[in-house]
């Protein structure tokens, strides 16, 4: 790379981070790091983040540690960043991966340079330990146990994050949960579905890092199931989580006239409260990436669910949502059809259903919040 063209990247990333860097430096709330998934154009990590920040907001002001460029700001940062008063893990499913991932390691270095600030975890998820050691990514049991020790609080995404952590690290450690931090954006009232045979649909590419390893195979369940959606008269709206979901369904699709009346492709919205409104263009919803089903949840539009990763059943079970999903080593795309079509029969129920689990939900969240503001 040339010289001219790094030093203007490093000077544009430095111009983004100008005004973050000023608000917290003259800011009277409690000064917060805060470490996650951020600016991989990526719509579910960055709703984490925003969500929080908005659920903080009284107390807490959150600076965002860019992950894709954690040296962002990095020349202010030298000469005048303040002390953080808290360095806070927040939502993504973060947990157990190795410590030279840069979760873990962004962590531990700000912790290392600021000793006396304070560590917490709040909306985290815990990894399938088994799983991500299939797919390649070793887990650090005694480095997260560490980290997790010092934290003046832990609420984590799920029960089946709980479990996790409870087997792998220490049955001793005092966890809440907290529910993925998406459910925030849940509406206050219900808008009824009208009923029009419309379906969004969400699937991404992840390679062969999921249950069964096989991304062909999903990508033929997708294909499948679309044939029989169009077979029966659905109109389908196609839904992009992530930037490069957009281009990866409209590519597996290749063989499928795109340019069909009952097919409809939606490019990536970064902004949530937009790209939240796309749900109220579909009766019903199956996605595949956690957060189009959080934001299929926080928009009560009826769902079935293709897991991936158990990060999906730990979203779900926290609801008490048991049935709502399938696992990509055991698809079926007539069993899944049937689902749905049971959902489109029922839309209301199911509609009220997902009210009254995501209005609990937030109800023990707000809890959960209180109990941390009380450690601060």
């Amino acid at each position: 790379m040339k010289k001219s063209v790094y030093y203007k990247r490093e000077l544009l990333a430095e111009l983004k981070m100008l005004v973050p860097n000023l608000a917290y430096t003259f800011t009277r709330k409690i000064k917060t790091i805060y470490i996650g998934c951020t600016d991989s154009n990526n719509l579910g990590d960055e709703a984490v983040f925003i969500a929080l920040k908005r659920m903080l907001f009284k107390r807490c002001f959150l600076y965002k540690i860019s992950y894709t460029k954690p040296s962002s700001g990095r020349y202010f940062r030298k000469l005048f960043f303040r002390k953080p008063d808290l360095i806070l893990l927040g939502g993504g499913t973060l947990i157990l991966k190795n410590k030279d991932e840069g979760f873990l390691k962004l962590a531990s270095y700000y912790n290392k340079k600021y000793p006396k600030s304070k560590l917490a975890v709040l909306g985290t998820g815990v990894a399938n330990s088994d799983l991500a050691k299939e797919n390649g990514f070793p887990t650090d049991f005694i480095a997260w146990k560490s980290f997790l020790k010092d934290s003046v609080f832990t609420a984590l995404r799920g029960e089946n994050s709980i479990k996790i952590l409870d087997y792998n690290i220490t049955p001793n450690l005092d966890t809440h949960v907290f529910y993925d931090p998406g459910i925030y954006f849940s509406k206050k009232k219900v808008t009824k579905k009208k009923g029009e045979k419309t379906i969004g649909i969400n699937f991404c590419n992840l390679e062969n890092r999921l249950f069964g390893h096989n991304k062909l195979e999903v990508e033929l369940f997708f294909k499948d199931l679309i044939k029989l959606l169009i077979d029966s008269n659905f109109r389908i709206h196609f839904y992009a989580t992530a930037l490069k979901d957009y281009y990866y369904m409209k590519e597996v699709l290749d063989s499928v006239d795109l340019s069909r009346k009952d097919m409809f492709f939606h490019e990536y919205e970064p902004n949530i409260e937009k790209s939240l409104k796309f749900f109220n263009k579909v009766d019903v919803f199956i996605g595949q990436r956690l957060h189009s089903v959080v934001f299929a949840t926080a928009t009560y539009t009826p769902f079935f669910a293709v897991e991936y990763e158990s990060k999906t059943s730990d979203f779900l079970n926290s609801l008490g949502l048991y049935d709502k999903s399938i696992r990509t080593d055991s698809l079926d795309a007539k069993l899944v059809f049937d689902n749905i079509i049971s959902i489109y029969n029922n839309l209301d129920i199911e509609q009220d259903l997902l009210f009254s689990k995501s209005q609990e939900a937030i109800r023990l969240q707000q809890e959960c919040l209180d109990s941390f503001f009380s450690v601060l």
